[in-house]
């Protein structure tokens, strides 16, 4: 319990960061490589952040979530 609690705080602080830094790309990056880097990030935490729902919600029911659940 305290390894699925301790990989969710990581987790946040992981999708914080890359949202931020996207977001800092996306508005004051000056080159259109920069900006680009920052949509690329904000797509990737956004799909992780979908993933770790599924997570959040299994340590709330305490309850196993396949991932074929989420690709089928």
């Amino acid at each position: 319990m305290v390894q699925g609690i301790m990989e969710l705080l990581f987790d946040a602080a992981y999708l914080i960061t890359a949202m931020t830094i996207g977001i800092l790309l996306v508005r004051k990056g000056g080159t259109r490589f920069f900006r680009m880097f920052g949509i690329m990030a904000i797509v990737l935490a956004s799909g992780d952040a979908v993933n770790y729902t599924f997570k959040c919600n299994t340590l709330r029911t305490k309850k196993e979530v396949h991932m074929n659940l989420l690709y089928n």
